[in-house]
Formats: structure tokens, C-alpha cells, sequence
């Protein structure tokens, strides 16, 4: 998924996305748990997946 894909998913601009992908930003859980939708992914799963 492209950064203008997800953007529009998110109804926010390709700027949210780029911002957060370069740590210029953080997310909150709430924004989080957006992202996760969008990308059709779980909590449990993702944090399951960090190392």
C-alpha cells in the first residue's frame, strides 16, 4: 500500500503518512488502532510482532 493509498483510507494527507513513517510524528493508540483497521491487521497481532 502506497502512502497516498493509505492516506485516503485515513481520510488524512499524504503528509500524515510520510511524517510518521519519518518519525517527524508519533501516533497515539487511537491513530494506531486506525492504521491497523486500515491495514486490516490486529492489535494482538501487530504487537505480537514487534521485537
Amino acid at each position: 500500500m502506497t502512502q497516498v493509498e493509505l492516506a485516503m483510507s485515513l481520510k488524512k494527507p499524504q503528509s500524515y503518512v510520510s511524517k510518521t513513517e519519518t518519525y517527524e510524528r508519533r501516533l497515539d493508540i487511537i491513530e494506531l488502532q486506525d492504521w491497523l483497521t486500515v491495514l486490516d491487521t490486529d492489535i494482538c497481532s501487530f504487537l505480537g510482532n514487534i521485537k
